[in-house]
Order: structure tokens, then C-alpha cells, then sequence
């Protein structure tokens, strides 16, 4: 079931990846940041746990190295460090969970190939009605309730992780 969208970028026998950022102005300043509430209360059930766990460490990875607002960057992102890092386990071939939850970010647009480098936002759109309408019933409520600004939402996984914050 997969698409040929990310395999070339596995095709090197360096046992890694390239990324950089992919900056859209727009987004930069009305989107929502990938490590946000938005995207892990609305996106997640989009594009999964296993890639929306993978798209927060490469933009942590690209923050990290000071990387994340220039567009020439090109950060060497370890294969099974990644794998490992997100419990995908060690990647042998280009069908594993890591290359699956790769093209699940390009198959959404959350992230682009160019050439031989992916590049990822650090913020993304709301939701397109087509995906809201897809969302479980109580988050598709709750979704109307954040778009009319009532974003002190409380859902129960969000006020578990709230209060699991606050302990830490």
C-alpha cells in the first residue's frame, strides 16, 4: 500500500536521510507549531501516531541544530536512530513503519521530497473540511469549539497529559 512518494531517499547505503525545513510565510505566522495542541489533538487522528510522532522529531532535530528557518539547510538524519527513536525498531528495507509514516507526511503535505532531501513544515493548516469530517464525533465537536475560539477545550486524553505535565 505504500507509494514510491519517500523510498529514494532510503536508497543510499550511508544508512540515512537528508531534511530540511520547508517554510511557508503563511504558516509561519497563522499555522499551528507540530509540537502544538492543535496538531495533537486534530492531526494526530489524520496522520497517525506513528507519523506524527516522526514529522515532531525532524522539526526537533532541525530546532535543534539552529536549522529550522533556513531554506538551504540540510541536516543527515540517521535512519535507525529515527526508527529507534519514534519505536519503529531498526529499519532493514524500505517498506518498514518508517518509511510508511514517510509518505503519510508527503501523501498529507505536511512534508515535500525535493531532489534528494525532505523537507518538513514546522507549522500546519487547520484541518480541510474533508479531514474534519473524518475526525471521531467528539473531536469533530470539539474542533467546531476550537475554531470558535474556545480553546480551553477539554477532552479527556488532553486533560490527562495537562495534569501529567504538571506533575513532572
Amino acid at each position: 500500500m505504500t507509494t514510491p512518494r519517500t523510498r529514494h531517499l532510503f536508497d543510499s547505503d550511508s544508512g540515512s536521510f537528508a531534511i530540511g525545513p520547508w517554510i511557508d510565510p503563511t504558516l509561519e505566522q497563522y499555522g499551528y507549531p507540530v509540537a502544538g495542541d492543535y496538531v495533537e489533538t486534530f492531526w494526530l487522528s489524520t496522520l497517525g501516531p506513528t507519523s506524527t510522532w516522526l514529522l515532531r522529531r525532524l522539526v526537533g532535530v532541525l530546532e535543534a541544530a539552529d536549522a529550522a528557518s533556513d531554506l538551504d539547510a540540510s541536516i543527515r538524519i540517521d535512519v535507525c536512530e529515527i526508527a529507534g527513536a519514534i519505536g519503529v525498531g531498526s529499519p532493514v528495507d524500505r517498506l518498514t513503519p518508517l518509511a510508511k509514516a514517510l509518505d503519510r507526511l508527503v501523501m498529507f503535505g505536511v512534508a515535500q521530497v525535493r531532489g534528494e532531501r525532505l523537507v518538513v513544515r514546522r507549522f500546519l493548516p487547520p484541518l480541510a473540511a474533508k479531514q474534519i469530517n473524518r475526525l471521531p464525533t467528539h473531536l469533530h465537536r470539539c474542533h467546531s469549539a476550537w475554531t470558535a475560539g474556545e480553546r480551553t477545550i477539554e477532552l479527556p486524553v488532553v486533560t490527562s497529559l495537562s495534569r501529567a505535565r504538571s506533575v513532572a
